[in-house]
């Protein structure tokens, strides 16, 4: 669906000037060829930005207004990549910098079109011997340190499985060996089996309500990528913003709290069920979670900060060496999950967010479930009202310091920067607080679940939990539209108001899905979310989204000229990056994930 809508979206929004005028406007970017550039021995090939000079002509007139307005790119600040020794040749002056080549160039171009431009940034300026010439081939010590640790979890799986070939079926075998068998953990990855305790078995559909959850996050990541590196066609994205259809994706991030919602609601139903609401369990619980993210996490963060960097080139592939630049210098931010709060405006792996997050709200988690055991006749009473309060709470700070959610911040220039001086995205999207009611409402989910199955009551005889589950998502899908009308009203308060109330209503709306689906309430949604596929590729979730920004980056980023924005090229790059993505995270699960997380049990059992 997504894919579909999102092509729509390109072909259904309305003009804001004439093709004419536009054509007159200079070229958001412009690349030269790399590779040819970089062949001769003469070769000089340099990436930079540009803002245009304020200047009397009625070209600048016309990249300021179309530039004024939101849903459009910033025309005045371009961005150029020249293969400065075909385009300017070097005469007389042999003694100037590559900066000033570059930027004299870039003038001599600029002049043509009547404009001036002032050199804003030099992202690079490479020679033919900077990537033709062989040199000696170092590794420093995090990459050696990355490299021990592969090769040691390989170690590991090969001792692991070979121990569980040898040795006979009938012997009773080392648990802690067995637990790095390949062959052991490939049955867990594809094993059907339904859970002996029917109550958890019939959490079967919320692997497929995961798998669907992170599609649409791969999808619309994939979207960013296209505002991130250089585009093409600008105006094709710029088509695409100011859709209504666009409001699936600009007031629908909500979805990602998904995750956070059953993460809550699994811990808070499992403290229940199995009657392990004791102080005691608290140092335990809280290393099973960090053990749980912590391997895939950081391989895949050790990985971009050390070798992701270093697989590819080509014109725009300095957003990658930057981005890994970032995740060496945060690595420790990422180990203590406190990379959302500690410099966010540095990215590392723009999805790494929500692990933070995920982690930090599983603390909150654990200490409200433990403490309101005794009061657990109460706790839903106790946990509706801090969602309230939570809510509200958002509310206050978003009026205060001025915070909007995406509705309102996701702009063309916002994702091309990704955000960096927005700082509603850091500190209230990406935040804990932000993300704390759709934690609340897992856990009240959790009680109130528990309660009906001690009380023996069947959610299925209720008229009006059947109802809330047929009418939840025409529901969602009308307060996500609304965002077409609310986008016109800007003021602080209305925008305040939004940010209470996103969130908490859209993952509302969710929790009655999850609820019906895991109470067995008949429809469609859960016959479609009851498919036996969704087990394997559920069971996959966390390597695949640790995995997919850097595969979708490393698709993109060097390809040697801007990105091609039309439906069809889009649609095949979230499905070439999805495809990939699994195929990957089958391996990173079977030698990382699986085994480090059973040993873990076999330790602390």
């Amino acid at each position: 669906m997504f894919p579909v809508v999102f092509g729509l979206c390109v072909l259904a929004a309305a003009r804001g000037i004439s093709e004419e005028e536009f054509n007159s406007l200079p070229r958001l970017y412009d690349l030269d060829d790399y590779e040819s550039c970089l062949a001769p021995r003469s070769g000089l090939y340099c990436l930079g930005s540009f803002l245009i000079a304020e200047q009397d002509s009625s070209v600048y007139r016309l990249v300021k207004e179309y530039s004024q307005e939101p849903l459009h790119f910033n025309y005045t600040y371009l961005h150029r990549g020249y293969c400065v020794s075909s385009r300017c040749p070097q005469t007389s002056e042999h003694n100037v910098t590559l900066r000033r080549r570059f930027d004299a160039c870039a003038q001599q171009f600029a002049q043509s079109r009547g404009l001036k431009l002032h050199l804003q940034k030099v992202h690079y300026c490479k020679t033919h011997d900077d990537v033709n010439v062989k040199r000696s081939f170092n590794v420093d010590i995090p990459q050696m340190v990355f490299l021990v640790v592969v090769g040691v979890l390989l170690v590991l799986n090969v001792a692991g499985t070979a121990y569980d070939l040898l040795i006979s079926d009938d012997v009773k075998k080392n648990q802690l060996l067995t637990s790095w068998s390949l062959r052991v953990n490939w049955r867990r990855l594809t094993s059907q089996r339904e859970h002996a305790d029917p109550r958890l078995a019939a959490m079967r559909p919320l692997q497929g309500v995961r798998v669907v959850v992170l599609g649409t996050v791969i999808w619309t990541h994939a979207g960013f990528v296209q505002h991130i590196l250089y585009a093409h066609s600008p105006r094709a994205l710029e088509h695409m913003m100011s859709s209504w259809l666009m409001m699936i994706v600009k007031n629908g991030t909500a979805l990602v709290q998904v995750f956070i919602t059953i993460s809550s609601f699994l811990l808070g139903y499992n403290l229940l069920l199995f009657a392990k609401c004791e102080l005691k369990v608290l140092p335990k619980l809280l290393l099973l979670r960090y053990i749980r993210l912590a391997p895939v996490h950081l391989l895949v963060v050790g990985f971009a900060a050390t070798w992701w960097g270093q697989l590819r080139d080509g014109p725009m592939w300095p957003a990658v060496t930057a981005e890994a630049a970032s995740c060496r210098r945060k690595f420790w931010t990422q180990a203590l999950y406190v990379n959302n709060v500690v410099r966010p405006e540095d990215q590392c792996l723009v999805q790494t967010w929500s692990l933070a997050v995920d982690m930090q709200l599983y603390v909150v988690a654990v200490l409200l479930t433990l403490g309101l055991h005794r009061w657990r006749h109460r706790a839903v009473l106790i946990l509706s009202t801090l969602f309230v309060v939570s809510s509200l709470l958002n509310g206050v700070l978003a009026y205060v310091y001025h915070w909007k959610t995406m509705l309102y911040i996701m702009t063309p220039e916002n994702l091309r920067t990704m955000f960096l001086d927005e700082p509603s995205f850091w500190w209230f999207y990406t935040s804990p607080w932000g993300s704390l009611p759709s934690c609340l409402l897992g856990l009240l989910l959790a009680h109130f679940h528990y309660n009906l199955q001690e009380q023996n009551v069947q959610p299925k005889d209720s008229k009006l939990l059947r109802w809330l589950f047929r009418v939840y998502f025409p529901l969602g899908l009308a307060w996500v539209f609304s965002g077409v009308w609310l986008q016109a009203y800007d003021s602080r308060l209305i925008t305040a108001v939004h940010a209470a109330f996103e969130r908490p209503v859209f993952t509302a709306l969710a929790t009655v899905a999850i609820f019906g689906l895991c109470n067995g309430f008949e429809g469609v949604d859960r016959d479609l979310f009851c498919w036996w596929g969704w087990r394997t590729l559920g069971r996959l979730s966390l390597p695949a989204l640790m995995l997919h920004w850097c595969v979708n980056m490393l698709l993109a980023a060097a390809r040697p000229q801007p990105l091609p924005t039309s439906p069809f090229d889009l649609v095949s790059d979230f499905v070439s990056t999805w495809v990939l993505t699994y195929l990957l995270a089958i391996p990173v699960s079977l030698l990382v994930e699986l085994p480090v997380q059973r040993s873990a049990n076999t330790l602390l059992s």
